[in-house]
């Protein structure tokens, strides 16, 4: 599903296809999930939303459809909408990742509304002294070896089937237990650059915080569903919380709107399947709460 890229490491392919018992995932020719987007020829313009982040925003646990980017669009145009959603989520992608996609990849689409959905991928350099570093900047690609072998359906009934590997995605391993005074200031100015970015192009920014299970509103059988021990969860949730404090800050300095989607959408067992990513009913709810908060912005763009 990924291919190299020079300013990212790594990005989604293009035209990618994927069809198993459970999960039916595809990309267009621009490397986004979703139909074609195409420019604007169309005589009328039709409003268009991009919304930006990692695997939450992509939809990692549900099938083509399912999305909440697809869901919204289906939603808006059933209520007589014109509009096009953008589903920009990359799969591990962070700031440093989606900045550079959204120069090179989205705002040449020019949305008009732009939803930042994003910051849990963040949270290894928020706790670093080094947050600036390489590895931090650009997305491991897999080496050609495994790029290759991942075309074959036996590479996957041996990898996945018979060596077994875990989708459980419990919290950020690779994060320290504190955050750093560097890392938040990286995390700032990665914030702030993107917003500029948005705003530069004239679309309209808003940012809607991340259901996630670090959370205060996360009720503890969900925790312990997860296998996460006071500790760990106390540990992320303090964290993530300082990724929340920014980007409550980055919408009252950008003057835009916040959407804090866990007062809206509980982190609880039916909208979430893991720590991060939301099942089909929470992507369902997060489609209609964005539904209902945009509207007021589309209304804008047509006048």
């Amino acid at each position: 599903m990924f291919q190299p890229d020079p300013l990212m490491g790594a990005t989604l392919a293009s035209n990618f296809r994927l069809r198993s018992g459970t999960f039916q995932i595809s990309t267009n020719a621009q490397g986004l999930r979703g139909p074609e987007i195409h420019g604007e020829s169309q005589a009328t313009k039709v409003p268009r939303i991009a919304i930006l982040g990692g695997s939450s925003v992509f939809g990692y646990l549900v099938s083509d459809g399912d999305e909440a980017a697809r869901q919204l669009e289906t939603k808006l145009l059933a209520e007589q909408q014109p509009v096009e959603v953008i589903n920009a989520g990359v799969p591990g992608f962070n700031l440093f990742q989606t900045t550079a996609r959204f120069q090179e990849c989205i705002a040449p689409l020019k949305p008009d509304i732009v939803v930042l959905y994003l910051g849990y991928n963040d949270i290894p350099y928020l706790t670093s002294s080094h947050p600036d570093a390489d590895h931090w900047q650009q997305r491991t690609v897999p080496p050609l070896w495994e790029r290759v072998a991942g075309h074959s359906v036996a590479y996957g009934l041996v990898r996945y089937r018979l060596l077994g590997s875990s989708t459980q995605f419990n919290g950020v391993a690779t994060a320290g237990d504190t955050v750093d005074p560097a890392g938040r200031a990286q995390l700032h100015a990665n914030l702030e650059r993107l917003a500029d970015a948005v705003q530069q192009t004239g679309a309209q920014l808003v940012i809607c915080q991340q259901v996630t299970a670090a959370h205060p509103t996360t009720p503890d059988s969900f925790r312990q569903t997860l296998n996460l021990d006071d500790r760990q969860w106390q540990r992320t949730a303090a964290i993530f919380q300082v990724v929340r404090d920014e980007l409550q800050s980055l919408a009252n300095q950008k003057k835009a709107l916040l959407i804090d989607a866990p007062l809206e959408i509980t982190p609880n067992a039916e909208h979430l399947g893991d720590m991060i990513h939301l099942t089909q009913a929470g992507e369902t709810q997060l489609a209609n709460l964005l539904a209902e908060r945009l509207a007021p912005l589309l209304a804008d763009t047509e006048k």
